[in-house]
């Protein structure tokens, strides 16, 4: 990872499940989360950790015909999005939403 890259990510600051105190370093917040939860990094995790400590996740939303009917990137706003991920609730609205209007389409023989 470039300097100015690290620079950045160590100055954000994430509280992304509201479980800590205030928002943290996204170090900290990993290393934080990770003991809270009893998870303990394993020699690959530690491999890929350093290589890539900026890996991010996306969520996509794939209709039957293989169409991506929503996404959700990690971090897409900024870097204290990182850890930031949809709500259930927010997946089961969006799906039921995407299912209707398929629905609805197809009512109307589009």
């Amino acid at each position: 990872m470039d300097e100015k890259l690290a620079a950045m990510i160590a100055a954000a600051r994430v509280n992304p499940t509201g479980e800590l105190p205030a928002p943290i370093n996204p170090m900290e917040a990993m290393a934080a989360l990770n003991s809270r939860d009893g998870f303990e990094m394993t020699d690959a995790d530690q491999r890929v950790l350093t290589v890539n400590p900026a890996q991010l996740a996306g969520h996509f939303l794939i209709d039957r015909d293989g169409i991506i009917r929503w996404t959700n990137l990690e971090a897409a706003e900024g870097l204290e999005g990182l850890g930031k991920f949809p709500a259930p609730t927010e997946l089961l609205a969006t799906a039921k939403a995407l299912v209707g209007s398929r629905v609805t389409a197809s009512r109307l023989g589009q």
